[in-house]
C-alpha cells in the first residue's frame, strides 16, 4: 500500500464551512495529530482570517437574535402566561466582544491539542501574487476580486514551505478559486475526509501489518542481532572476572583468554508493541571457555620491609560452561515499515548470568 500523505492544511473556507471548531472532523484531525499519523496546518493569514470570518458571522446572527426576540414578543403573547416559556421571553443579548474573546480561547487550544503549525506569510514579496493576479492565475479569477489576495499570499507561503521540506500535502478547502491548481506539492480537496481515509486506512493495515515485518526484518538481520549478543556478552564476562577478585583461593590477575562460541538466538516473542517501538524477547544459548591468570599465594610470605611477596606461583585456572539465556531486544522502526534496527539491550532481564557457577559448584 501506498504511502500516504500525512501533511493536512486547512483553509478558513474549510474551517467555517465546519461552523468552526463545532464540526465533528476537528475531533477526527485532532486524534490523528496527536497519535502522530498526520500533520496539521494552517497559515498566518488564515489564523486571522478565521477570528475575522467568525466576528463577522456573529454580528449577522446576533441580528437574527434580535429579530427573533421581537418576533416572540409579538407573535407569541399568550406564551407570557406560563411560567413554563418564560425564557423564551428573556433571551441574553449577545455579547459580541466577550463571545469572540471565548472563540479565541478555544481556538487557541484547539491549536495547541491539535499541534497544528502555523505557517509565516510574512517573507512573501508582492511580485509573484501580481504576476498571478493580471494573468488571472489560481487562486485569481477573471473577476478582480481583492478578497483572493489572502488565499494566494497562504497558498504561496504553503507551497514554498512544502517544496522547501520536499513533500507534499492536503489544502482542505471549500473554496472554488483554488480549483484550477496544480495538483503537485499542494493538494486542493474539499473534505479532510480524503486525506483522513488514506491514513487511517494506512495505519490499520500497517498495524497489522507490523509483526509480520518485525519477523521479516528480523530474520533478515538475525546474523547481526546474534554479533551484537557476541559482543554484549563478551563485555560481561570480561566484567565478572574482572571484579571476581579470587578464585579457588588464588588471586585474579587478568582474563588471558575468552573463547566465546556463536551466540545461538532460537526465536523471540514481541512481549511490547508501540509507535515506531517494539521489545522482543529471544531465547540464545552460548558456550565459553575462559582461561584465566591467577597468584597462588599458598606457599608464598610476605616481607613487611620491602613489601613484597615472595614465592608466589603465577598459573592459571580455565572456566568453561554454558547458558540459555533471554536477550532483551529493541526494535526501531520507520512509520512505513520499510526498514528496522534492533539493539540488543540486556541479559535476562539485566541480571545477567552466573559466568562462575559450574565452576564454584565443581570445586567447592
Amino acid at each position: 500500500m501506498a504511502t500516504p500523505i500525512r501533511n493536512i492544511v486547512l483553509d478558513t473556507s474549510f474551517i467555517e464551512g465546519q461552523n468552526f471548531l463545532e464540526g465533528i472532523v476537528f475531533g477526527d484531525l485532532k486524534k490523528i495529530s496527536r497519535k502522530r499519523w498526520g500533520h496539521l496546518f494552517i497559515t498566518d493569514i488564515v489564523y486571522r482570517e478565521v477570528f475575522s470570518r467568525f466576528r463577522q458571522r456573529l454580528i449577522t446572527e446576533a441580528e437574527k437574535s434580535r429579530n427573533i426576540q421581537n418576533l416572540i414578543e409579538n407573535q407569541l403573547k399568550t406564551l407570557k402566561n406560563s411560567e413554563a416559556y418564560k425564557a423564551f421571553f428573556n433571551l441574553p443579548t449577545v455579547d459580541l466582544d466577550a463571545a469572540c474573546a471565548a472563540f479565541k480561547v478555544k481556538f487557541d487550544r484547539y491549536i495547541k491539542e491539535a499541534r497544528i503549525k502555523t505557517i509565516p506569510t510574512g517573507h512573501l514579496t508582492i511580485e509573484k501574487i501580481f504576476d498571478d493576479y493580471f494573468n488571472a492565475a489560481p487562486p485569481f479569477g477573471s473577476g478582480e476580486k481583492k478578497s483572493e489576495f489572502p488565499d494566494a499570499f497562504s497558498y504561496q507561503a504553503i507551497k514554498e514551505y512544502f517544496e522547501k521540506h520536499k513533500d507534499d500535502c492536503y489544502l482542505v478547502t471549500s473554496d472554488k478559486d483554488f480549483d484550477g491548481l496544480p495538483t503537485t506539492v499542494v493538494i486542493p480537496v474539499k473534505q479532510a475526509a480524503i486525506a483522513l481515509d488514506a491514513i487511517i486506512r494506512f495505519e490499520e493495515e500497517k498495524k497489522s501489518r507490523t509483526p509480520a515485518f518485525i519477523g521479516e526484518m528480523f530474520d533478515r538481520d538475525k546474523v547481526k542481532i546474534e554479533k551484537q549478543a557476541h559482543q554484549l556478552i563478551t563485555a560481561y564476562l570480561e566484567e565478572e572476572v574482572s571484579s571476581r577478585g579470587e578464585i579457588g583461593g588464588m588471586e585474579v590477575d587478568v582474563l588471558d583468554h575468552i573463547d566465546l562460541s556463536d551466540i545461538d538466538i532460537t526465536g523471540y516473542a514481541i512481549v511490547s508493541l508501540g509507535e515506531g517501538e517494539a521489545r522482543l524477547e529471544c531465547p540464545a544459548n552460548f558456550a565459553y571457555e575462559l582461561d584465566i591468570a591467577v597468584e597462588d599465594k599458598s606457599d608464598a610470605w610476605y616481607d613487611k620491609e620491602d613489601d613484597r611477596w615472595h614465592f608466589v606461583e603465577s598459573t592459571s585456572v580455565t572456566v568453561k560452561d554454558s547458558h540459555d539465556v533471554m536477550l532483551t531486544i529493541i526494535v526501531e522502526f520507520d512509520e512505513d515499515l520499510i526498514d528496522a534496527e534492533f539493539e540488543v539491550e540486556s541479559i535476562n532481564d539485566g541480571q545477567g548470568f552466573s559466568v562462575f557457577g559450574r565452576w564454584d559448584h565443581e570445586h567447592y
